[in-house]
């Protein structure tokens, strides 16, 4: 008597359809959950180490052109070497520096368009690194930036930085939390001595928002900003 084709399939192929009719969200979810770590762990160690991160943000807009010289970004960067600790231990500093222009509303009333989408990008990029960041600690900030953020939604994002003067070193305070940068040798480097009068040297707090998502990192940056800004007030030529 012949067999009779139920038109089901059989074997290896039954088993395999019948795990995809029961776990096929499973397995969708779980495919997604591996290339999500693995992009992450791949842009990880993709990701530059740094020992120290600066930001500036005011009304100065640093080059990135080559003109016959060295762009005045690596300027900035050298002199940063200066000051920045080698936390890798590999013999060579290096720090992240993020500049923001970051203008008055007088200072942006002549710009074009392009410009003026592109400072709206800056001062929200600025917002977020004071309010939430956990790496730009230390802030070179115009004074009407400064004033802007010193207090954001009743908490105070800088610190007191007495405590953090040499010393023997006179500094000109702007405020408790701020110390005009023009007041310290360190300004005199190549690029920062660009930077307008205005500009002042400040301290965030640790960010509490930071914390939630990386506490260690959130620390460690914190605690090497406190040693980078020990460094920059306390700099002379003689500490070359």
């Amino acid at each position: 008597m012949a067999e009779i084709d139920s038109g089901r399939p059989s074997g290896a192929k039954a088993r395999l359809e019948n795990f995809w009719y029961h776990y096929k969200w499973h397995s969708i979810v779980a495919a997604f959950v591996i290339v999500a770590i693995l992009i992450c762990s791949l842009q990880m160690c993709r990701k530059e180490k740094y020992d120290g991160y600066i930001m500036y943000a005011g009304g100065y807009a640093v080059s990135r052109v080559e003109n016959n010289d060295v762009a005045e970004y690596v300027k900035f960067v050298s002199s940063l070497k200066k000051v920045t600790p080698d936390t890798d231990e590999n013999g060579i500093p290096n720090p992240s520096f993020l500049d923001l222009y970051a203008p008055t509303p007088e200072e942006l009333e002549d710009a074009s368009n392009e410009i003026y989408s592109f400072t709206n990008e800056n001062f929200s990029r600025l917002q977020y690194e004071l309010v939430s960041g956990s790496e730009y600690y230390i802030c070179f900030l115009s004074s009407a930036n400064y004033e802007k953020y010193k207090v954001f939604s009743d908490v105070q994002l800088f610190t007191p930085l007495a405590s953090y003067v040499p010393e023997g070193v006179t500094v000109e305070y702007y405020d408790d939390c701020a110390i005009y940068l023009g007041s310290l040798e360190f300004s005199s480097l190549e690029g920062i001595d660009a930077l307008p009068d205005d500009t002042v040297v400040c301290l965030r707090t640790l960010s509490a928002v930071a914390s939630v998502f990386d506490k260690n990192e959130n620390a460690r940056n914190r605690e090497c900003a406190e040693q980078i800004l020990k460094n920059i007030l306390s700099y002379t030529s003689y500490t070359e």
